[in-house]
């Protein structure tokens, strides 16, 4: 996947001011993974996820749906909505 341009980074940073989407603590950008037949990922959509959440997103809990499982969380439903309020008119 290529660099974020600077717009994308923009994004980001709006994005992780909402804070993590389980627990609302300073976080960073997760990209993920686009709804099939898109591209696997990209710099517009994703959520916030804090350290913390993030490493057990990627390291404990094995799957997307088990982490949505074990932290009540839709991540698909995040992008959407945080692409959706940074985009739409």
């Amino acid at each position: 996947m290529a660099k974020p341009t600077a717009e994308q980074r923009r994004y980001h940073c709006t994005v992780m001011d909402g804070g993590c989407c389980v627990c609302a603590a300073p976080g960073v950008f997760h990209h993920v993974k686009m709804p099939s037949g898109l591209p696997a990922r990209n710099h517009w959509w994703g959520a916030c996820l804090c350290d913390d959440h993030h490493r057990q997103y990627h390291d404990v809990v094995g799957s997307v749906e088990a982490f949505e499982a074990v932290y009540n969380v839709n991540l698909d439903r995040e992008a959407v909505r945080n692409y959706w309020l940074n985009h739409g008119n």
